[in-house]
C-alpha cells in the first residue's frame, strides 16, 4: 500500500471516528451534531491521555487528563495510607477499603462505593483505617481516580455556550462533591468502562459523567466555603501539611507548639492562621476529626462507648461523650442506637 493510500485511509477513518464521536457527544450533550464534531475536534487536537495502575497518580508535564487505579496500604510510596492531592480536578470511585476523608472544611468516613469530585487547589486527604498500617496486611484501598486540569479539553471549550453545565459543575467542584443515588450507580459504570477505552472513547465518558452530574439531583457540596484556595504556593502547601499531620497523628495530643512548627510559625501566629484559614481554632478541628471517627466506630465496631473514646483520642470519657454531643447533637449511646435503628 502506498504512503498516499495509506494517508488517505486514515483520514477517511479519523473522519469516520470523529463523526461517530460526534454523533454520541451530541446524543449526550443534547448539542446540535455540527458543534459535537467540531468540539470533539478541538479538544482531540489538544488532548493527552495516559492510563496507570499504581500507588499513586500524577498528571505529567504535557497531560491534561489521566485516569487509573490507584492501590495504597500503610507501606505506601505516598502518604501512608491516603491519597492527598490539591493541583487538579480529581474524581475518585472507593473500589475497596475504608477510613476517613477530609475535603476543604469537610470531614467524613469514606468506604466502598464512595464517589467524590474535588475541584482544583482544594485540598484533601484520605486516611486508611489503621488495620491497612498493619504489617504483612493484605487489605488494599483502592480506587478509579480521573485527574485533569480543568481546562483539559482546551481553554476555548469552556467558553462555549454548550459548556455551561459542564463550567458550573466545574465551579461548584470547588468546594467537593459528593455524588450519590442514581447518578453514582451510572458514574460508577461508566469509569469501569473507561479503564478499557480508547482516549476518544475516554474522553466522551468523561463528558458523559460531567452531563450526568450537571442535571442529577444527588449531588451535595461538601465544603460550603472554599478554606484553601490561595495564589501563594507556599500557603497551599502550608495548609496541606497541616491537615497531613493533622489526620496521621490526631489520635494523639497534638501540642500547639509542635503543629505551628509543622506550619513554621510561631504559636500565636499560628493559631490566628488557622482561625482565618479554617473559620474555627486547631483543638475544635481537630476534635471534629475525633468525633467522626468515632462515630464510625461507634456502628462498625463492637466496642463500649469508653473503650470507643480511647479509641478516638479521648482521654477522658466525660470530655468524649461531652464534645460528641456537641458536635453531634447526641450522646454516643444516642447516637449509635438511633443510627443502628435506622440501619433495620
Amino acid at each position: 500500500m502506498s504512503w498516499y493510500a495509506l494517508f488517505s485511509t486514515l483520514v477517511l477513518w479519523l473522519g469516520g471516528t470523529l463523526f461517530a464521536g460526534g454523533a454520541l457527544l451530541a446524543q449526550i450533550m443534547n448539542w446540535p451534531l455540527f458543534v459535537s464534531v467540531c468540539v470533539l475536534a478541538v479538544i482531540a487536537a489538544s488532548f493527552t491521555i495516559a492510563g496507570t495502575k499504581a500507588s499513586a497518580l500524577v498528571l505529567g508535564a504535557n497531560d491534561r487528563f489521566r485516569i487509573g487505579v490507584c492501590g495504597l496500604n500503610g507501606r505506601g510510596q505516598s502518604h501512608a495510607g491516603s491519597f492527598v492531592g490539591m493541583e487538579n480536578v480529581e474524581l475518585a470511585y472507593v473500589i475497596s477499603g475504608y477510613g476517613m476523608r477530609y475535603i476543604g472544611s469537610s470531614i467524613e468516613s469514606y468506604k466502598k462505593g464512595d464517589l467524590v469530585l474535588v475541584g482544583e487547589e482544594l485540598a484533601h486527604v484520605w486516611k486508611s483505617d489503621e488495620v491497612f498500617y498493619k504489617p504483612d496486611t493484605p487489605l488494599l484501598t483502592k480506587a478509579i481516580v480521573v485527574k485533569f486540569h480543568a481546562d483539559f479539553a482546551g481553554n476555548d471549550f469552556l467558553k462555549l455556550p454548550e459548556s455551561n453545565s459542564l463550567l458550573k459543575v466545574i465551579r461548584e467542584a470547588s468546594g467537593g462533591l459528593r455524588i450519590k443515588g442514581e447518578t453514582r450507580r451510572k458514574i460508577r459504570e461508566i469509569l469501569f468502562e473507561m479503564l478499557e477505552q480508547s482516549p476518544l472513547e475516554q474522553i466522551l465518558s468523561l463528558l458523559h459523567i460531567f452531563n450526568e452530574i450537571s442535571k442529577s439531583e444527588h449531588v451535595t457540596v461538601l465544603s460550603e466555603f472554599d478554606v484553601h484556595k490561595s495564589s501563594n504556593p507556599k500557603e497551599k502547601d502550608r495548609m496541606n501539611r497541616i491537615i497531613q499531620y493533622t489526620m496521621l497523628h490526631f489520635k494523639q495530643n497534638i501540642s500547639l507548639e509542635e503543629i505551628s512548627g509543622v506550619a513554621n510559625l510561631s504559636k500565636s501566629a499560628f493559631c490566628r492562621y488557622f482561625k482565618n484559614t479554617v473559620k474555627k481554632n486547631y483543638n475544635d478541628f481537630v476534635y471534629d476529626i475525633r468525633v467522626e471517627y468515632a462515630s464510625r466506630l461507634l456502628l462498625e465496631k463492637d466496642l463500649g462507648i469508653m473503650q470507643v473514646g480511647y479509641e478516638s483520642g479521648f482521654n477522658n470519657p466525660s470530655a468524649f461523650s461531652q464534645i460528641f454531643k456537641k458536635v453531634t447533637g447526641f450522646s454516643p449511646s444516642q447516637y449509635q442506637k438511633r443510627n443502628r435503628l435506622m440501619e433495620i
